[in-house]
């Protein structure tokens, strides 16, 4: 299997689909953001305040991720949508 994070850019929207851990970032005004979020086991384990953010790096399961294309019949990508900015870097 395989993750998947894909961007589809009009001159007005930026839309994002997610699948596994593959991340997008955006660089604006020399700062870096995360676009995405994880499909993984530990940033559910965050989500649900189990852990904490810091904790997510040593993590036993760290590689265990949710979804990938190629391994389920069915996946659920995360969808959403970005306005971006004159300047801004999508990574």
């Amino acid at each position: 299997g395989c993750t998947l994070t894909a961007v589809g850019i009009t001159p007005d929207v930026a839309d994002f689909l997610q699948v596994g851990d593959s991340r997008a970032y955006l660089i604006r005004k020399s700062k870096i953001y995360h676009v995405t979020k994880d499909q993984s086991l530990v940033q559910k384990l965050i989500d649900e305040g189990q852990i904490k953010p810091e904790e997510a790096e040593t993590h036993p399961l760290k590689n265990v991720i949710l979804q990938a294309l190629g391994t389920q019949n069915e996946v659920y990508p995360d969808a959403l949508r970005l306005i971006p900015n004159r300047n801004d870097i999508l990574l």
